[in-house]
C-alpha cells in the first residue's frame, strides 16, 4: 500500500494541477473560491474527492490532515 497524496485540481488552469501537502493547500486556497479547486485523495490508483466545508486556513489544514489518516478499510 502506498502513501496517500493530495491532488489539488485547478479548474481555471488545468496545467497548474499538482500534488500538495495539507498546509500548502490551505495556504493556497486562502482568499480563493474553493469550488474552483477540487481536492482528490490519491492512493493505490484510487481517488476519493475531499469536500472542504470551512474556508479558514486552520480548518482546511485540519480537514485535509484528517482525510489523509488511514481508515479501517486501509488496514
Amino acid at each position: 500500500m502506498t502513501e496517500a497524496k493530495l491532488l489539488l485540481v485547478n479548474l481555471q488552469d488545468p496545467t497548474k494541477t499538482k500534488y500538495m501537502s495539507p498546509k500548502q493547500i490551505a495556504i493556497f486556497l486562502w482568499g480563493r473560491r474553493i469550488s474552483n479547486y477540487p481536492i482528490l485523495k490519491v492512493q493505490d490508483g484510487n481517488t476519493d474527492q475531499i469536500v472542504i466545508t470551512n474556508c479558514d486556513i486552520g480548518s482546511i489544514k485540519k480537514q485535509l490532515t484528517e482525510a489523509m489518516r488511514p481508515t479501517q478499510e486501509d488496514n
